[in-house]
């Protein structure tokens, strides 16, 4: 058997509760007051005297870190240090009489089994090397499906980003930029079958009208139909189809990095102190270009290099003559596009069903026996 913990509480981690209750294979879903941490999670697991299959652990994800506290010293958010520093201790350890030879550890979340595969391989150092460890390489969405049950499929999420949101105020410019990435974007998960690029086509029906555009205050629905092949069964009803299941969000990303300048000349200048901070974080082995850690900061933004990264953002500073602290801020906006991962050439979305009761219908899993929809260390 095996056993799942998803500890949160918004509406994404109450529908993977109900995922759980009707898994393949069975599962347990350990969901009891107190239990808060991976290692309160594990200890109930060893209060029970039982011994595990794979254990599943559900919380929102991305492709710096997974929002889970892993014991009562972490914080919420646990990234590549914070999980190195659990390694070490060894205090996340998963306990010898809760794991056969063959346990696996499959996490739930978006995307954090896409480029943050060495954040995967340090959870799985610090949870003491169970057999493999998985997590989605997309975004991971659960329709709920009127009450009656789950539907878990995989979403692309392609992203465009400026410095400057008034780059982007016509749609034709937004557009250009979708059918001109800097990487071109790539869709297909049949195992052993090479990627394809989205058809360029493709974005001038999934970008939002020019009004839609201008008076964008949240995520805008895409008139996307798949079909469920085969259907979702619900009693004597068949669901074949589910229509607007694409998405469009533009929203702005910060990251805030102070320094401390005490006993250092602080520049006169905004250039000079963002000429400053530039030559700082490259003199840090966690922004080093060529690399110098397993998990550079700028890869855990999407880029393949620092000089990339640094342009993206729009900096600012200003300093506090207090605790004499340039805080800097790095802004750009995203622009994204979601899709639903479908067979290759066809509207099918690859899709598992978790019917309220009854056999839920598994068309993937996490081993990509199939389709390759999960990172794997």
């Amino acid at each position: 058997m095996d056993f799942a913990f998803v500890p949160g509480i918004t509406p994404y981690e109450q529908r993977l509760q109900r995922v759980m209750q009707n898994r393949d294979p069975k599962t347990t879903l350990i969901n009891k007051d107190g239990i808060v941490t991976v290692v309160d999670f594990l200890n109930e697991l060893v209060a029970q005297n039982v011994k595990g299959g794979d254990l599943v652990l559900g919380a929102h994800a991305s492709r710096l870190d997974f929002v889970m506290p892993f014991d009562a010293t972490t914080p919420l958010r646990v990234d590549y240090e914070k999980m190195e520093a659990l390694g070490q201790a060894g205090t996340v350890r998963i306990p010898t009489s809760v794991r056969s030879p063959d346990t696996s550890v499959h996490l739930k979340g978006c995307r954090i089994g896409d480029t943050a595969k060495p954040l995967l391989t340090v959870i799985k150092t610090a949870l003491g090397n169970p057999q493999r460890l998985t997590a989605p390489r997309f975004l991971h969405s659960l329709h709920d499906d009127a009450g009656l049950g789950i539907l878990e499929y995989m979403t692309y999420a392609f992203e465009v980003t400026t410095p400057d949101a008034k780059n982007f105020d016509k749609r034709a410019d937004l557009l250009a930029a979708f059918q001109s990435p800097p990487k071109p974007f790539l869709q297909g998960v049949e195992k052993g079958q090479p990627q394809t690029e989205v058809p360029k086509a493709n974005f001038a029906t999934w970008i939002p009208d020019q009004a839609q555009l201008d008076s964008l205050s949240d995520r805008v629905q895409l008139n996307i139909t798949v079909k469920l092949n085969p259907p979702v069964l619900r009693g004597k009803i068949k669901l074949v189809t589910l229509s607007k299941v694409g998405g469009f969000d533009a929203f702005p990303e910060t990251i805030p990095w102070p320094i401390n300048m005490t006993g250092l000349t602080v520049p006169p200048d905004k250039p000079a102190r963002i000429a400053l901070l530039k030559s700082l974080l490259l003199k840090d082995t966690k922004w080093k270009d060529p690399p110098a850690h397993p998990f550079p900061y700028y890869v855990r933004y999407g880029f393949d290099g620092f000089d990339k990264f640094f342009a993206a953002f729009d900096w600012d500073v200003t300093l506090d003559t207090s605790t004499q602290i340039l805080n800097y801020v790095g802004t750009r906006f995203i622009h994204r596009v979601e899709v639903p991962v479908v067979k290759k050439g066809t509207s099918e979305l690859i899709y598992n069903y978790y019917p309220k009761s009854g056999t839920p219908v598994m068309n993937f899993r996490e081993d990509n026996a199939k389709f390759e929809m999960f990172g794997i260390v």
